[in-house]
């Protein structure tokens, strides 16, 4: 299916225009997530996802992993240049600001073996590293006078790869307390704080919740929209999806989230719903669309009382 469906939320923030006069206003935070790089991924397809962030113009775009497939998608030199060159038009057009999702860390496994096979991407997130106006955080910051930005890599140790993708609350917590103090707390008031992270399955939990207390959002993809057909997605208001990655029935946190003030987890669907590792099934993306959401903050009081969320279609 060659459409984009875009979530745009229109968010009242007066405290951050009050100390960021010459802020645009809205003010436009774009998130896009689980892109799946690989063969299947076609050029047509980045064109198309660059003129998209052309047009609605954000100050910043946020992607919270799957960048990749596999590591083994961008062994060919030629391949992970047409990667590179995609986020480098993306830089062109806005500050660009990725974290570390389970599919950017793994190869698939070769003969003899078993399980995903983990790997440090190095050499690659270096070469993201390289270019001008992207920024790849694997437990790392971003700080800049708009914006606060923790890229929390969740382990092959949460994922429990090795059982096939089980994913881990108390290593979730236990790597979270690890981290540097300062990247949790004492975070500065002026600024919109976000914490990209790749699976928000535990992200609603209090223990994790308290942790992240200084975090105006946490900023997810991995939950695929629930894969939930798009017909079903717009009869059904609810966070639960049809299925998760983890292969378990109407999961929570999977789509429909951010929709009161009280709440602070956005998840936004895939760019790539089916990808390349589960062939046949990739086959079924000529019925899913590709997602992405927008966050707009504002400083008109018509949207003080709730956020405002509208679901558009366009062709690409």
């Amino acid at each position: 299916m060659k459409l984009f469906r875009l979530s745009t939320y229109r968010l009242f923030r007066p405290d951050f225009f009050t100390h960021h006069k010459k802020a645009s206003d809205p003010f436009k935070v774009m998130v896009m997530s689980d892109l799946h790089f690989s063969y299947q991924v076609t050029n047509q397809k980045l064109q198309a996802i660059i003129k998209q962030v052309k047009t609605l113009a954000p100050d910043y775009i946020l992607m919270p992993g799957d960048l990749i497939d596999t590591l083994d998608m961008v062994d060919k030199n030629s391949e992970r240049q047409r990667l590179l060159n995609f986020l480098k038009k993306l830089g062109q057009q806005a500050k660009v600001i990725l974290s570390v999702g389970n599919h950017d860390m793994y190869r698939k496994p070769t003969e003899g073996q078993t399980g995903w096979q983990y790997e440090v991407a190095s050499k690659l997130f270096d070469e993201i590293r390289a270019l001008d106006n992207v920024f790849l955080l694997d437990n790392q910051v971003y700080e800049d006078e708009n914006i606060y930005c923790l890229g929390y890599t969740q382990s092959p140790k949460y994922y429990r790869a090795d059982k096939g993708i089980v994913e881990d609350m108390p290593v979730l917590l236990s790597e979270l307390e690890s981290l540097p103090e300062k990247y949790l707390t004492h975070l500065p008031e002026k600024k919109l704080k976000f914490a990209l992270i790749h699976s928000p399955v535990y992200l609603n939990q209090p223990e994790v919740k308290y942790l992240l207390r200084e975090f105006d959002y946490f900023v997810s993809g991995h939950m695929h929209n629930g894969v939930m057909p798009p017909v079903l997605d717009e009869l059904i208001n609810s966070s639960r999806g049809l299925i998760s990655p983890t292969k378990k029935w109407a999961p929570e946190n999977s789509r429909n989230t951010l929709r009161t003030y009280a709440d602070k987890l956005l998840v936004v669907g895939a760019l790539t719903t089916f990808h390349e590792c589960i062939k046949p099934f990739n086959k079924l993306n000529a019925f899913f669309p590709s997602y992405m959401a927008l966050m707009e903050f504002t400083d008109k009081k018509t949207y003080a009382r709730k956020p405002y969320i509208k679901h558009t279609y366009k062709n690409w």
